[in-house]
């Protein structure tokens, strides 16, 4: 079955305007480059349901007529209209409910080519749970009747996890279900979280080392927030606006994951350092002296110092993550300062990590090259 297309020309014009902006860029002084993220997909990735409930068939105007049904829609938000209804309100679902749909019509103008019949009882039903169970995204994690998207998951602390009753487990299973380019940030916001809060003998800290881990610029303690930091350190309504500015459904100006980062949230926040001392040694020292002072100097250069991935190069204070390499040649790492004797000590700390075979005989490789 066909969309309306003139609404989905407009929906996707005014997400690509709101969410296809230029992302945030890590801390490495230009070295690494853009972040992924942005882009026209986004939207996809990070929505709670299915493409599918979001906007109207050309079958719902052939049920109750066409101008009614472009009336109805002419409400929401568009390109040339941007005060109006949520467009995020314009679903399956309400337009069948606010334009009276009879079910028997639906189930025939489907002819089960769009809609299955789940999802159609969910449709009917007006039960939110039933609706998030038939329609939730391939990307999302569904807990129960609920629905969580990876950047609301990202941009919270293990804390929140448990206390939407969330185990880590569950956790560990939808990471590695989504641990593909296009979710590479909010893997690493995700497990640095459960990280920090629970340490090497959690779940996470035995888990095998995954290649988005490996190919992060930084190491796990840098990406994800940390439980203290809710734990009365923070007045919460305040942390939950800055935490809101992640994610796509809540804030349509979505900052990129990879900033929500601690160094941003006390900067930004204003967290004294001893405040931030004090909840940070009752935590069993989370970071450490340098990495503290690193959060608060400001400095670029220091973060990259004290947070570097030990599978990344550093080299006068730039980071290179393994992925940087290849497939680049020679002569990139030559104008980047890298010698010789910089690769032949970085093959050694990437020997036999089998998340890292590739970029280790390309580089091995190279070092030969080079010493032709």
């Amino acid at each position: 079955m066909k969309r309306l297309f003139a609404l989905s020309v407009a929906i996707i014009l005014v997400l690509l305007s709101v969410w296809g902006c230029s992302p945030d860029r890590i801390a490495s002084n230009g070295s690494i480059g853009d972040v992924a993220s942005g882009g026209s997909s986004r939207w996809e990735f990070l929505s709670p349901l299915d493409p599918i409930f979001y906007g109207v068939d050309t079958f719902i105007g052939d049920i109750v007529g066409r101008e009614t049904l472009i009336a109805w829609i002419e409400q929401f938000q568009s390109p040339g209209k941007l005060k109006g209804r949520d467009m995020m309100e314009l679903t399956i679902v309400n337009a069948v409910k606010e334009l009276k749909v009879p079910r028997e019509d639906f189930i025939r103008a489907n002819k089960d080519i769009t809609y299955t019949d789940e999802q159609i009882e969910a449709i009917y039903s007006g039960d939110v749970g039933k609706t998030n169970r038939a329609f939730v995204s391939r990307y999302a994690f569904l807990h129960g009747d609920k629905v969580y998207t990876a950047d609301w998951l990202a941009s919270r602390s293990a804390k929140h996890y448990q206390r939407e009753g969330i185990s880590e487990e569950a956790l560990m299973a939808y990471l590695a279900r989504i641990d593909i380019e296009e979710f590479k940030d909010e893997v690493l916001a995700i497990r640095g979280a459960l990280h920090k809060a629970r340490g090497v003998n959690s779940v996470s800290g035995q888990a095998q080392l995954s290649r988005t881990e490996a190919l992060a610029p930084y190491s796990i303690e840098y990406y994800g927030l940390d439980s203290f930091l809710i734990n009365g350190l923070l007045e919460e309504d305040s942390l939950n606006r800055w935490l809101d500015q992640f994610v796509i459904r809540l804030n349509k100006g979505k900052r990129a994951t990879s900033s929500c980062t601690v160094a941003n949230l006390v900067k930004e926040l204003g967290i004294p350092k001893q405040l931030f001392d004090r909840a940070n040694a009752e935590a069993g020292t989370v970071y450490s002296p340098a990495q503290v002072d690193a959060i608060y100097a400001g400095d670029d250069a220091l973060l990259n110092r004290n947070f570097v991935n030990r599978y990344a190069l550093l080299v006068t204070d730039r980071i290179y993550p393994a992925e940087w390499f290849y497939p680049r040649d020679i002569s990139d790492y030559k104008k980047a300062g890298i010698t010789v004797e910089m690769l032949e000590e970085y093959l050694k700390k990437i020997a036999g990590v089998q998340v890292l075979q590739r970029e280790y005989e390309w580089l091995l490789s190279a070092v030969v090259k080079m010493k032709q």
